[in-house]
């Protein structure tokens, strides 16, 4: 049979079981629990050498020995220890510092969540009625609110904004109350109740007032008709509450604490889910959304100050050739008294409309409708005839009954 001390000759306090290792244990333990770092300069260090004694009832004297003096220093230097530990606990806590960005972002992100769900919920309706639809409207809205409200913040204490942000709500009061770490508060019951009641419910009862009173006309009875206070008095309550709505949403901007008036009342702040997790910005479309937007508002600036109509009138006269037609107004440039006095199949050269609208002849005796060729002239200076290509100078009702006037003469 092996002998097992033979086998393991340098036994340590550890593998040898007695009372005063149980203490030392426990000491250790006790110090390690409390700080970090402990002044152990008076201890012998040649416990070591004391180990490698093949005798264990001299190894646990010798070990007793040692530690001796190191319980000593340690009963001494416990109650500051002990002050510097009671000093911190009564110390205010450094703040919590959450980007609002985050917070803006998940709100925004559970925003568009709801509406992409609310749209594909609505689907499921299509062939009903619309009457019946529109009716019960605020209902169905509720009952998919509801479903979105036990997924997210029920079982799960945050929002799926929250989730996609690193965020989670934490119950603030507790911390308040709480012990000094206060990075893992859940929310209670009670708030996760409480914020379903006032935004699902809230939402649902406010939508069914004011159908009521605007199908009533709640607004248009007597002054002193209780239908009449009850509209006055929901009109100063929503403006009361925009009004809070928006010293919250500055308060939120200075401390970066609740972004809400609901979540401020409840006591629901949003800190980090994973503290160590940084947040990781991709730049890129956010730059090329921001040339492009400056491009479109340097367009937008730019266009009315350029006169389209004279740049293609232009390319017309440099690239394109007069279009003749057998329905000529004027193919010979004949006076106009040559011609039968009726538009009988005279067409405008600018927009074909047969006969002319309010009829107008230019300078190169073909008739325009007034509006064409006075548009055309006003955008273009050097405006030309789409017949002829000659460039318009002057323009006269026409009036076949009359004697024929010479246009080009002028």
């Amino acid at each position: 049979m092996i002998n097992p001390i033979k086998m393991q000759p340098n036994n340590n306090v550890s593998s040898t079981k007695g009372p005063l290792v149980n203490d030392t244990i426990t000491t250790n333990s006790h110090l390690n629990s409390h700080t970090q770092s402990l002044p152990l300069s008076n201890i012998n260090t040649n416990t070591n050498s004391n180990t490698n004694n093949n005798n264990p009832t001299s190894a646990i004297e010798n070990n007793s020995t040692a530690l001796r003096p190191w319980q000593k220093e340690w009963e001494n230097a416990f109650p500051i220890f002990e002050e510097y530990r009671n000093e911190l606990r009564e110390r205010p806590r450094p703040n919590l510092e959450i980007l609002r960005v985050n917070q803006l972002d998940a709100l925004k992100l559970d925003f568009e969540i709801t509406e992409v769900l609310k749209s594909q919920f609505m689907r499921i309706f299509t062939f009903f009625k619309p009457e019946l639809i529109d009716k019960y409207q605020p209902e169905l809205l509720a009952l998919l609110n509801i479903l979105v409200y036990k997924l997210s913040i029920f079982n799960m204490g945050t929002t799926y904004g929250n989730i996609l942000q690193n965020l989670r709500f934490r119950n603030e009061r507790a911390v308040k109350d709480g012990p000094p770490n206060p990075d893992a508060f859940p929310l209670s019951t009670f708030q996760k109740i409480m914020y379903g009641i006032v935004l699902i419910g809230g939402e649902w009862a406010w939508n069914r007032i004011n159908r009521l009173s605007v199908e009533s006309g709640w607004s248009e009875c007597a002054e002193d008709d209780y239908r009449r206070k009850a509209w006055v008095l929901l009109s100063r309550l929503e403006t009361a509450f925009r009004l809070f709505s928006i010293i919250n949403f500055l308060v939120f901007l200075y401390d970066g604490k609740y972004v809400t008036l609901v979540t401020r009342i409840l006591g629901m702040r949003l800190v980090y889910a994973r503290p160590s997790m940084t947040r990781r910005v991709s730049f890129e479309y956010m730059n090329r959304q921001l040339v492009w937007h400056g491009f479109t508002e340097f367009l937008l600036f730019l266009m009315p100050l350029v006169n389209i109509d004279r740049i293609k009138g232009l390319f017309k006269r440099r690239f394109s050739k007069p279009t003749s037609s057998s329905s000529s107004n004027n193919p010979n440039n004949e006076p106009l008294s040559a011609q039968a006095p009726q538009l009988i199949g005279i067409s405008c050269p600018s927009c074909a409309s047969e006969p002319p609208c309010i009829p107008y002849v230019a300078s190169c005796n073909h008739i325009f409708c007034y509006y064409c060729l006075k548009a055309s002239a006003m955008a273009d200076n050097q405006f030309s005839c789409q017949r002829c290509g000659q460039t318009i100078t002057s323009m006269k009702r026409y009036q076949p009954d009359l004697e024929p006037l010479n246009l080009n003469a002028n």
